[in-house]
């Protein structure tokens, strides 16, 4: 017996840099569909983690998949995962890595190649055979370093918050407690 399937995802390709709601589109076409489900992971997260972006029972031919809003995330390297349960088989998945999401620092762009340039010598003393084009070598493409992410806390901010809270509560219920106790004897 013959399987037949196309799980596939189609927008965004490997490596694309994205931001904001991005259209996810593919196709779910499986001999014996019973549902997908859409999701995300950190690339490199060992602990295999992922996130739900849509899951549905309607397969999909060749359209959108479901969105997925970025904005909500820290920039980085991301995964996508398309799992599709079929009937009396194993799930078939496909991925999408290396998608850059670029919501706090510029998408990268690809630096152009140089034009070629010609050396044209005295067309009289030459043969055309002569005529030499020099080698300009293409710049090699140099890694742009992230910016800081302004979402980003360190532990040490977060103490510093939680610590300021508990004594803002500590004295809060004290003047209420005094305030209580005033009232009743007054």
């Amino acid at each position: 017996m013959q399987t037949n399937f196309e799980v596939i995802i189609r927008s965004p390709q490997p490596g694309e840099a994205v931001q904001g709601l991005v259209q996810i589109s593919g196709s779910t076409r499986v001999d014996g569909f019973i549902s997908y489900e859409l999701s995300f992971s950190f690339e490199d997260d060992p602990t295999g983690t992922s996130f739900l972006i849509q899951q549905s029972r309607e397969p999909v031919n060749y359209d959108v998949l479901g969105e997925w809003d970025t904005s909500v995330l820290t920039d980085g390297t991301y995964t996508l995962q398309l799992m599709v349960e079929r009937q009396g088989g194993a799930p078939v998945s496909t991925f999408v890595e290396g998608l850059r999401v670029r919501n706090y620092s510029p998408i990268e762009t690809n630096t152009p190649s140089p034009l070629q340039t010609f050396v044209l010598q005295d067309a009289l003393n030459t043969t055309p055979s002569s005529i030499q084009t020099p080698h300009t070598p293409s710049p090699k493409p140099t890694l742009t370093p992230l910016a800081k992410n302004p979402a980003e806390l360190h532990t040490s901010q977060i103490t510093s918050a939680m610590v300021c809270g508990g004594i803002l509560a500590i004295i809060v219920l004290g003047l209420l407690g005094f305030y209580v106790t005033a009232r009743q004897r007054g």
